[in-house]
């Protein structure tokens, strides 16, 4: 709990006047609690392993993965990693190709055009219609 929290609470309660056991037996128990989140949220920090972007991508429920200008994939979710039925460590830098085969005789461009009605556009759109 934060220091200055602690001492207030300390004081209340002494200047109150209140000292029945079980008055102050809650503080404490709440002292406690407090300490213990602190220690858990700090822990927590510590040891977090993953990146921002790692983040966002495994809260999204959708099969996710950034590819860069030489097809190589920078980044996937976990929803793509179980999807593609490899850990996200394996695809992570390996080759595009490597899970869609029917890229390997053609450019990523050329590839993704159908899908895609321009680089600004974020959203996949299937050839024939729909989104």
């Amino acid at each position: 709990m934060q220091g200055d929290l602690r001492e207030k609470i300390r004081a209340a309660t002494e200047e109150s006047g209140i000292s029945r056991p079980d008055f102050v037996a809650l503080l404490q128990l709440i002292d406690q609690h407090y300490d213990k989140m602190e220690a858990t949220i700090t822990q927590s920090l510590q040891t977090q392993t993953q990146t921002p972007i790692e983040a966002i991508f495994d809260s999204v429920t959708d099969a996710l993965l950034s590819v860069g200008d030489d097809g190589v994939i920078r980044n996937c979710n976990k929803v793509c990693a179980r999807y593609f039925g490899r850990p996200r460590r394996e695809l992570i830098g390996s080759p595009l190709n490597t899970i869609l085969p029917d890229l390997r005789d053609t450019s990523l461009s050329d590839f993704l055009s159908p899908f895609i009605s321009n680089l600004e556009d974020t959203r996949c759109a299937h050839p024939g219609g729909g989104a």
